[in-house]
């Protein structure tokens, strides 16, 4: 449930984390370790000692003398409830938990009382080093690994109040990188991680080294097995898991959705199957398959209530009751495991405003013009169109994303930007839609805006038509004039050639009526001459 109140805003929340500082019991707020032992939940916070707390609240440990003011970064237990305890420079502590027999004050009966003893192991004591990273506890053996001399196996034996120091593991036994980041117990086998990407392990004084997992110097800052898959977390690269038994080829873990950020410094399994990552931005709570595909992420910062921001290197555990406690710069952290499922709500979307050809259109309002039938007419010159649009999400603002589509087309890729242009739109009816989404993935109902571009007189259809109509009937009075001169042409013609054959005529009816004479003429001749030829009776008879 959100409540906001008036004189400025504020928000109360309700959420699973619970949160200690020095204003809430501790010695100092960054805490750099957690350790879930059989009597409580040890820490060490800034370089104030160590401390436990329980049902009761937090119970301060007195600082051994020589262990004082020191950077405690890891701490361990063992089968016996005995406290191991590493630091920066000062070696290794040892607290041996005794129960001794007391006599009571009014009776000659002995009860059992806890003693502790405290043990200090450095170089002045005659130990190999005084810089430890990491402790871990491996059936009856301890082993403590050191931030550049490789990993030191021990055994104490309180009946004779000795520490033996069993093996050192380094270079010559097979570790190939010497600074080792984190270091878990698997199955009677001592896993390791290093600063240029090494994984191992050690199990019966045997090493084995699988080399750089990534084929790059990626420190492997933690580790963390479900099953028989191993996680690990980089620095800059991510989670990356690897199923296989040498565990020599990693996947990097991926899925629908991403972490919050690739430098992991805490990797944890909940009872409900939850990875939890650490980092410098907060903690993600990652939903994965049985593929080992992300199907989910739940990011949780300060405005989630995650109040220590950046965890600390392998500062996490899983408390006696499945709550999970992360050690952060800004204190100690609680997740407290919970049924309840989250109400979410989808985000509110709305247009801030509408620009055309760079020009706000504050003549409308956009409230009422939203996923309405009302449409915004613009001129054949107003083809630049501008949307912006918000959804607002008080704790997560950066990580609102938006998509867009224009009519009916394949909507656009998920993005953080909130502004949409568009320039030499095609002329006629267009519907800009936008759709928002949360940290959460929780999309909002998409709103939608309409609008219409004019055509230009020469890109309307009844024009368009007139001209085609004129053209054709140009066209037509084009080919009747053609059609018309041809024919009158013809006419002519015709006239012509009729008087040339009519004056042929007449010219041989001329030359006809012409020939008889002279045909008379000629007999006539003939005759003449053949009448003086033979004279007599011959000429009257011709």
């Amino acid at each position: 449930m959100d409540c906001y109140f008036g004189g400025g805003l504020y928000k109360y929340f309700q959420n699973n984390f619970k949160h200690y500082t020095v204003n809430t019991g501790l010695k100092g707020n960054r805490v750099y370790a957690v350790h879930q032992a059989k009597d409580g939940l040890y820490l060490s916070s800034s370089e104030a000692g160590l401390s436990r707390m329980d049902s009761a609240g937090i119970h301060h440990i007195k600082p051994y003398k020589h262990f004082s003011d020191v950077k405690i970064k890891t701490i361990a237990s063992d089968s016996r409830g005995n406290i191991w305890a590493g630091s920066d420079g000062r070696g290794l502590l040892f607290r041996e938990t005794k129960l001794v027999d007391s006599l009571s004050a009014d009776s000659t009966e002995t009860f059992k009382v806890k003693t502790v003893k405290n043990h200090l192991f450095n170089t002045d004591t005659g130990f190999t080093n005084d810089w430890i990273c990491k402790i871990q506890v491996v059936d009856d053996a301890v082993y403590a690994a050191t931030y550049s001399s490789g990993i030191i196996k021990l055994n104490y034996y309180p009946e004779k109040d000795s520490l033996v120091i069993r093996k050192i593991f380094g270079e010559q036994e097979g570790i190939k990188d010497l600074y080792i980041k984190n270091m878990i117990a698997k199955d009677g086998q001592l896993w390791y991680s290093t600063k240029s990407g090494h994984i191992g392990y050690i199990q019966d004084n045997r090493v084995q080294d699988f080399g750089q997992v990534l084929k790059s110097p990626t420190a492997i800052n933690a580790m963390e097995f479900n099953n028989n898959t191993l996680f690990i977390g980089t620095a800059g690269r991510g989670i990356w898991y690897s199923e296989r038994e040498d565990y020599t080829r990693f996947t990097k873990l991926n899925g629908i959705k991403r972490i919050y950020s690739e430098n992991i410094y805490q990797l944890i399994f909940d009872n409900q199957g939850f990875l939890w990552a650490g980092s410098e931005r907060g903690v993600d709570k990652i939903l994965i398959n049985q593929a080992n595909t992300i199907l989910d992420v739940f990011h949780f910062g300060r405005n989630d209530g995650f109040l220590g921001i950046e965890t600390c290197l392998n500062a996490v555990e899983k408390g006696a009751n499945g709550n999970l406690w992360f050690g952060t710069i800004y204190g100690l952290t609680n997740y407290q495991q919970s049924e309840g499922k989250q109400n979410n709500s989808k985000p509110n979307l709305f247009f801030k405003d509408v620009l055309v050809n760079y020009k706000s259109v504050d003549s409308i309002n956009l409230k009422k013009w939203t996923n309405s039938k009302k449409i915004l007419q613009l001129n054949p010159k107003q083809r630049q169109i501008s949307f912006q649009y918000a959804s607002v999400d008080l704790d997560h603002p950066n990580d609102i994303q938006f998509r867009t589509q224009l009519n009916n087309t394949v909507w656009s890729p998920w993005s953080s930007e909130s502004t949409q242009n568009f320039s030499g739109l095609a002329f006629g009816a267009h519907t800009f839609s936008v759709q928002s989404r949360n940290y959460r993935w929780e999309e909002s109902d998409p709103i939608r805006f309409g609008f219409y571009i004019e055509r230009p007189l020469y890109k309307k259809i009844w024009f368009q038509w007139l001209l085609v109509i004129a053209m054709i009937t140009f066209l037509a009075l084009l080919v009747w004039r053609y059609i018309r001169g041809v024919k009158k042409e013809n006419t002519v013609k015709t006239k012509q050639l009729e008087l040339a054959n009519h004056l042929l005529t007449l010219e041989q009816k001329a030359l006809r009526l012409q020939m008889n004479p002279h045909f008379i003429f000629n007999v006539l001749n003939g005759i003449k001459a053949m009448a003086s030829t033979k004279p007599g009776e011959d000429e009257c008879h011709y």
